[in-house]
């Protein structure tokens, strides 16, 4: 594993999912102190189809205006995690009701966390989200996914600031700048 992830170019990202039965923590570390990152992908079908497809431009059709904070305001975000997971995005994320497809979105706002390389991997599918996101009187905003450009332990990583220039560039192109 160590061999592989070490002759990858530095920053690469590793399609798929590794072994996980002696937990995740074992691949994401090896990858990291290999400087490569992981993009949760094992499920996402015909990505060489998908990414092949262009959209002629990406971007979000909910963003406001950013307006600065009443004082003394508590603010609330509901925010669905695992988006950085390509293969939901790419199942059924965004036709079952438990998820993107409930009948109540729409009735408020609701942020969902998305990986920025779907602007790469399946750009097509990114712009449909963006389409059927919901615009009032409740929006749908995209974030990018807590992990950033993919899985990463940053402590491990060495250069973590190639990645973050190259995360830069995927944030814009998928039209995200919340992280």
């Amino acid at each position: 594993m160590h061999q592989v992830m070490g002759a990858a170019d530095d920053d690469s990202p590793i399609l798929g999912w590794g072994d996980a039965s002696q937990g995740e923590d074992k691949f994401v570390r090896a990858g990291s102190e290999n400087s490569v990152f992981t993009v949760a992908s094992d499920h996402a079908w015909n990505l060489s189809v998908f990414s092949a497809l262009k959209a002629d431009s990406l971007y979000q059709r909910t963003h406001a205006e950013t307006q600065a904070p009443a004082p003394a305001v508590h603010t609330v975000t509901f925010i669905m995690s695992d988006g950085d997971n390509i293969q939901w995005l790419m199942n059924d994320f965004s036709t079952n009701e438990k998820w993107f497809a409930s009948p109540l979105r729409g009735q408020f706002d609701m942020g969902w966390t998305i990986s920025p390389s779907m602007a790469a991997l399946a750009p097509t599918i990114l712009d449909r989200l963006y389409r059927d996101a919901a615009n009032g009187p409740g929006q749908d905003l995209f974030v990018c996914g807590v992990s950033g450009g993919g899985y990463l332990y940053p402590s491990y990583y060495p250069d973590l600031a190639m990645h973050c220039d190259r995360l830069n560039a995927y944030l814009k192109a998928a039209d995200l700048n919340i992280v």
